[in-house]
């Protein structure tokens, strides 16, 4: 590592303040390792899909001094990534090329919170050199979102001769039938914001209608291109043509 200089944290796992205990009480917080072999790649024996484990940690801090501190909560669990740890959802694996890429998934989770359901996913880039950039989840009619939004990881890589890779928040659209969240494609900007290997991105948003099971769209950041998925997203809502807040014989 010549020509840059280096701070306290160049080239090591950070994490924001706000996503650590103080401002997350009862959070519970998930290590995760993988450890890259080069010649299972070679190979293409599937050895690469069995590189990451997670074990459970506790965060205290910060101190006087502003240090956190982790401490490990049991054991490893071997030959499973860190998304396996949150618990009652569910998963669908993306995999455009066995043995040629890598893969990644589709986890979601849906809650009753107040009369309306909250719809929660997770795209997990484990080892997939093409990436993500889109993700839509389809709305039927009569189906109503409210508080759209969702969290990203940092990129950072501020030192000269490295990749900079964008943290511009993906864009939302809840048009045209869908709630769609995308980066710029690779063409635009081979820099974008996409999810690469070893991160995840979350989204979520809040619906009138209860989960039926569906197909979401997953686009793939560098070929170009989309997947399905299998997921849950909101049911259809009543119809009401009258506007009188019923699904009455006017509507039928």
């Amino acid at each position: 590592h010549r020509e840059h200089v280096h701070n306290q944290v160049s080239h090591r796992v950070q994490v924001q303040d706000t996503d650590l205990a103080a401002a997350n009480s009862g959070a519970r917080f998930i290590s995760e390792g993988q450890y890259i072999v080069p010649h299972e790649w070679v190979d293409g024996n599937g050895t690469q899909n069995n590189n990451v484990s997670h074990r459970r940690v506790q965060v205290n801090g910060p101190d006087a001094c502003g240090s956190m501190e982790f401490i490990d909560l049991g054991g490893t669990f071997a030959e499973s990534p860190a998304i396996d740890a949150w618990s009652g959802a569910a998963q669908t694996m993306i995999e455009p090329a066995p043995l040629l890429d890598g893969r990644g998934f589709l986890v979601h989770k849906v809650t009753p919170v107040g009369g309306l359901w909250r719809y929660e996913y997770a795209l997990y880039n484990m080892n997939m050199d093409r990436s993500f950039g889109s993700l839509s989840i389809p709305l039927p009619a009569g189906a109503v979102v409210s508080n759209v939004g969702s969290h990203f990881p940092l990129n950072h890589a501020p030192e000269p001769h490295t990749e900079n890779y964008s943290n511009t928040p993906w864009s939302v659209s809840t048009s045209g039938g869908a709630v769609t969240w995308s980066t710029s494609s690779f063409g635009t900007d081979p820099l974008a914001n996409a999810v690469r290997w070893g991160s995840m991105y979350n989204f979520y948003f809040e619906a009138n209608t209860p989960p039926t099971a569906t197909d979401a769209t997953v686009g793939l950041f560098k070929t170009g291109g989309t997947m399905v998925a299998a997921t849950l997203a909101p049911g259809a809502g009543p119809v009401d043509c009258n506007n009188n807040t019923i699904e009455d014989r006017c509507d039928v």
